[in-house]
């Protein structure tokens, strides 16, 4: 039976389950906080031949994205369709000085906010490569300062799809009182 999808896809559901497990603190607190086991976790972001059919259900996904706050398999469902996943209310940008309601210069803020991001992520890298080895703890650092970075382009995305939801909101509603307000 042929699938729906290609395997890219399938592959990309399996990476965000590994990332959202990760997000969990591994795989230990993932299984604690939901129906399965550490064995059957593992299978859910597994790329060996012998689970590649295997996927998270749903209410394993619910409870993870929960815990984490962040829908990270959801985000990737809602792509594999076509859509974006977009907080029904969207953070501002991590910084002490967003201005809420200025989207340039809460855009320039994103962006400040993001290349903060790679830089950090810069430093740990550069101080990791020093000796020309990398240590558990000099890779945790580097995972933890990657993952800053997806938090914060996503932030930022996020913050951008919904300006511009809103602003075309406004452009319907603006047409609408138009139309109301011509007729008769």
């Amino acid at each position: 039976m042929a699938r729906a999808l290609d395997d890219t896809a399938y592959r990309g559901l399996k990476t965000a389950t590994r990332r959202l497990v990760d997000a969990t603190g591994g795989i230990d607190p993932a299984a604690a906080s939901t129906r399965v086991g550490r064995a059957t976790m593992a299978q859910y972001y597994s790329p060996a031949d012998r689970d590649e059919a295997v996927f998270v259900p749903l209410d394993v996904i619910a409870d993870l994205e929960r815990v984490t706050g962040e829908p990270l398999v959801t985000r990737q469902l809602a792509r594999l369709s076509g859509f974006d996943l977009v907080p029904a209310e969207a953070p501002l940008p991590a910084t002490d000085t967003a201005t809420a309601g200025n989207p340039v210069q809460d855009s320039l803020l994103l962006g400040a906010s993001l290349s903060v991001r790679v830089g950090e992520y810069q430093q740990v890298a550069i101080a990791a490569a020093a000796d020309g080895k990398l240590s558990d703890a000099e890779l945790a650092a580097e995972v933890a300062a990657a993952h800053a970075i997806l938090q914060a382009a996503q932030n930022g995305y996020d913050t951008l799809l919904r300006l511009q939801q809103d602003r075309r909101a406004l452009a319907v509603l603006r047409a609408a009182q138009g139309t109301a307000g011509g007729g008769a």
